[in-house]
């Protein structure tokens, strides 16, 4: 089962050898294997079949909260790890007027830098309770260098919160509405939270029509392929 691309990751860890590393991982791992990927790029032109990841229930649809009244409120949710571009993130805020709330499931996690701006929580989300945290900012920001199919970005739609990636992943968008690209940089970043700030009721209306992936249909579409 490919989640995320191999050779992206670790060259974001290890430089130019990574990917020549993990492509000998790939094909003694992909060697005879049946293959599910949750993007088509993953399979690298191998065959195998395509699944859209999810833990949404009904409970994500359910009550959304307006936003609150602090526009500058940005949340991450993920590991601490250089190719998830957290401390590219943080060198961008740091100094600003943006809040922003990492909430990690890593424990003894800690920041390298004092941040004023910044808040850093160890959590584990028991029965969806990471739903309020969602509710309680306005934006959420996926500074990786590089994704597949990021679940955090379906859970923030869900509660009608906007998304800003970078263009590393910004073929992450798809389809989605209320997925916003910018530059690497503070001044394409403030411009397009700036945007968001200045449009986000529609924006929140337009988040609403999105068809997102669900748990129930995830584990259908697993279910299909392990009995075929």
């Amino acid at each position: 089962y490919l989640r995320s691309d191999g050779f992206r990751e670790y060259k974001a860890i290890l430089g130019f050898f990574g990917p020549y590393i993990y492509s000998f991982i790939f094909q003694v791992g992909v060697f005879k294997a049946n293959l599910i990927a949750c993007r088509k790029h993953l399979l690298r032109k191998k065959n195998g079949t395509i699944v859209n990841p999810s833990q949404l229930n009904e409970k994500w649809f359910k009550e959304i909260k307006t936003i609150a009244q602090n526009k500058n409120k940005l949340l991450y949710v993920g590991r601490m790890r250089v190719e998830k571009g957290i401390f590219s993130l943080l060198n961008i805020l740091k100094d600003t007027k943006y809040l922003l709330t990492i909430v990690t499931s890593e424990k003894e996690v800690k920041l390298d830098e004092i941040y004023n701006n910044v808040n850093l929580m160890n959590f584990e989300n028991n029965n969806d309770e990471i739903i309020d945290i969602y509710d309680d900012h306005s934006i959420f920001v996926l500074p990786s260098f590089t994704e597949a199919h990021p679940q955090v970005l379906d859970e923030s739609l869900a509660r009608c919160r906007p998304v800003i990636v970078f263009k590393d992943i910004e073929h992450v968008k798809r389809d989605r509405e209320g997925v916003f690209v910018c530059e690497r940089n503070l001044k394409s970043f403030e411009e397009t939270i700036n945007y968001i700030n200045d449009n986000y009721d529609d924006i929140a209306g337009k988040i609403k029509n999105n068809k997102l992936p669900t748990k129930m249909s995830f584990i259908s579409e697993l279910k299909k392929i392990l009995s075929t």
